[in-house]
C-alpha cells in the first residue's frame, strides 16, 4: 500500500494554481509615485504638492471592486489604503503621503542671566555627603549598641 502511495505522489503530481489579486496598472494622475508601480508590490510613497488634497488614481478595473480609503484633506505623513476585493479575496495596496511643507524659522536668543544661587546648592556637594555619613553613623549606633555589665 505504502508503495502505491508512493507512486501515485511521484507519477500523478498535484498542481496548485495559485492567483494572487492584483492590479496591472495603477497611474497617479497629480503626484508622484515611488518606487514605479509594481503589482505585486503593496508599498509606495507619493510626493504631493502642498495644494493637493485628494490623490487621483487612473487604473483599469476587473473583475474585482476598487475602494480607495482616507483620500480626502491629505496632510504630511498621511496614509491612503487602495483595497481591491473579488468575493472573500481582499488585496490592500497602501500609500504614504508627503507633501511639500514651509519650513518654520525659529529665532532663538540666548542671553546668559546671572541670577545668584542659592547657598544649598553651592555646598551641596560637601552637605549631602556629610548628612549622610552621620544617618549612617546613628542607625549603626541604635542597632549595634553594647550593653556594658
Amino acid at each position: 500500500m505504502k508503495k502505491l502511495i508512493l507512486f501515485l505522489f511521484l507519477f500523478f503530481p498535484i498542481f496548485v494554481r495559485g492567483e494572487t489579486l492584483k492590479l496591472d496598472d495603477l497611474k497617479v494622475l497629480n503626484g508622484v509615485l515611488s518606487p514605479q508601480f509594481e503589482g505585486l508590490n503593496n508599498y509606495y510613497t507619493i510626493s504631493l504638492d502642498k495644494e493637493v488634497m485628494e490623490i487621483l488614481f487612473d487604473y483599469e478595473e476587473q473583475d474585482y471592486t476598487v475602494q480607495v480609503i482616507n483620500n480626502y484633506d491629505l496632510e504630511n505623513n498621511s496614509i491612503v489604503f487602495l483595497e481591491l476585493i473579488r468575493g472573500e479575496e481582499k488585496a490592500s495596496y497602501v500609500f504614504h503621503i508627503l507633501k511639500e511643507v514651509e519650513e518654520e524659522v525659529q529665532t532663538v536668543f540666548n542671553e546668559e542671566v546671572n541670577e545668584p544661587t542659592p547657598l544649598m546648592y553651592e555646598y551641596k556637594i560637601f552637605v549631602i555627603p556629610v548628612v549622610c555619613f552621620i544617618l549612617i553613623f546613628i542607625v549603626y549606633k541604635i542597632v549595634f549598641r553594647h550593653h556594658k555589665k
